[in-house]
């Protein structure tokens, strides 16, 4: 309880953004989605087709399909016809564990953009810790991220609370500095602080100026993916923010801050090793990809296809079940481009493989 929570550590966080309709405004496509949204803006189609097509079954008693209090279809699609440049509009979001997908990102469109975070995460280079201030009872806590990307507001969680996410760089604006750390980049400064930077000098002395924002964040990155961090503070983890205690051995955190950096390149997708995977794709088509059917997994082997041919073998069964948040990380990754609705599954792309 002597350590700060991430609450205080970071000066500005909040959490992910809502869309209120993700299967209008997000996709695993770019161009399907660029292609949906000319459609909504097309003045020859119809409210009542655009209803119809995209939003049936989305409406309340109080309101047409697609409405909602506060966001009206005819209104929205005035709106972006008066956008001239509304194809510019799309970038990529952390949508679950390693899921990336496109975001057609407007306010118009997006019903809590959350810009006082996802601005700053909008240009390239900045970086995110996400996390959650209290975890469902009887959960444990792998509720870490990292992202580069504006992040969903069901990130670790699909309906037992939001994830909160602090980037490390803020933009320069017009507000005062209160006592930051003087090593930042220009134009932008670190989002700590002060009564952490203060907690920080204290234990490691003149020497915490020599450290690098990405340090921090990584040797922050490192604790919080300890087993024995996560086994000893289990129950307080479970009720506030995650708290970060501070070695007072700067060899120590330098080690742990390489730990965290190796831990958060793998897990931003960016690291070298990467390019060696530990499993072999098999039996799949000789052109393209397969489609994916149905998930299981046997013998060390994800199948996505009901014959059980074609999959992903050299999977441990840790692997596997391996969680963060309330997601298994592997079977939600694949199920969401599974079959849906009397949709066939995805056909995964050389990428997606």
């Amino acid at each position: 309880e002597r350590s700060l929570r991430l609450n205080e550590v970071f000066r500005t966080f909040a959490g992910g953004f809502l869309t209120a309709r993700d299967h209008f405004v997000i996709d695993f496509d770019r161009a399907e989605l660029l292609s949906r949204i000319e459609v909504f803006a097309d003045p020859s189609v119809s409210d009542a087709r655009i209803r119809e097509t995209y939003f049936s079954g989305c409406g309340s008693d109080k309101y047409p399909d697609g409405d909602t209090r506060g966001w009206k279809i005819p209104d929205a699609r005035k709106r972006l016809r008066k956008d001239s440049d509304w194809r510019s509009r799309v970038y990529r979001c952390l949508y679950r564990p390693f899921d990336i997908r496109w975001i057609y990102w407007t306010e118009g469109m997006v019903d809590w953009p959350r810009p006082e975070v996802s601005g700053h995460l909008l240009n390239d280079g900045n970086l995110a810790i996400v996390f959650m201030r209290q975890v469902a009872s009887g959960d444990d806590y792998s509720h870490f991220l990292v992202s580069r990307l504006p992040v969903d507001n069901r990130a670790c969680y699909s309906n037992k609370g939001i994830m909160t996410f602090a980037p490390l760089h803020l933009h320069e604006s017009s507000e005062r500095r209160h006592g930051e750390l003087s090593f930042d980049s220009v134009g932008t400064r670190a989002n700590f602080t002060g009564a952490f930077v203060v907690a920080l000098r204290t234990k490691l002395g003149s020497a915490a100026s020599e450290l690098t924002p990405e340090e921090i964040l990584h040797y922050s990155y490192a604790v919080f993916n300890s087993p024995s961090y996560r086994t000893r503070y289990a129950e307080f983890l479970k009720s506030d923010f995650p708290r970060l205690p501070l070695t007072g051995n700067l060899e120590l955190f330098r080690a742990l801050a390489r730990l965290g950096g190796e831990l958060t390149a793998l897990h931003l997708l960016e690291s070298p090793r990467l390019a060696q995977p530990l499993t072999e794709f098999i039996g799949g088509p000789k052109k393209g990809g397969p489609e994916v059917e149905k998930i299981s997994w046997s013998d060390n082997t994800v199948w996505v296809d009901k014959a059980q041919t074609i999959g992903f073998s050299g999977v441990r069964e840790d692997v596997w079940n391996f969680h963060i948040g309330g997601y298994q990380v592997c079977e939600k990754w694949l199920k969401d481009r599974g079959p849906k609705k009397g949709q066939p599954g995805r056909t995964l792309t050389k990428d997606d493989i």
